[in-house]
């Protein structure tokens, strides 16, 4: 009994990692976004090689549940104290339940101050804390990525 608890306690923790969305600026990290670009299609396209969404519906839901996840980012930004007016290109890997796995993101304004150390660590943990539960309700047969500039309306205030 004691050898299956031990078990079960290891492969959640095992588990509880590998589920973990990683966060990155494509500042500092764009390198490690071009090595796992190739492993995820496009989220929306023209045809099911280069796309997870190619028919009309489905581009036309996707579309509406990008939407929504960008909304609920900004939500989820101004509830945790992250008030910013910037622009943020930002590229999102989803694994093929619509659970973030990669957040890349890049300030646009090089005056910003989530440039600063401080304000960069505030910015990504409340990213990571976002992407651990958002999701996309769109589900596919492999996980897929998309991008967009999410124009943030927000002040830094705590």
């Amino acid at each position: 009994m004691k050898k299956l608890i031990a078990l079960l306690a290891i492969l959640s923790i095992g588990i509880g990692a590998y589920t973990q969305p990683k966060v990155y600026s494509l500042r500092t990290d764009k390198s490690r976004m071009d090595k796992i670009e190739s492993k995820y299609k496009a989220a929306i396209g023209v045809d099911s090689l280069n796309a997870v969404f190619y028919k009309q519906e489905d581009i036309e839901a996707f579309a509406m549940e990008w939407g929504s996840f960008l909304q609920d980012m900004g939500a989820y930004l101004k509830e945790n104290g992250l008030l910013i007016n910037e622009r943020v290109f930002i590229r999102v890997f989803f694994d093929k339940d619509g659970r973030v796995d990669y957040f890349f993101y890049n300030i646009t304004n090089n005056e910003s101050p989530l440039l600063d150390r401080k304000e960069k660590k505030r910015f990504e943990k409340a990213i990571k804390g976002f992407a651990k539960t958002a999701r996309i309700k769109a589900s596919s047969k492999e996980g897929f990525k998309q991008c967009g500039t999410a124009n943030l309306q927000l002040g830094i205030t705590n």
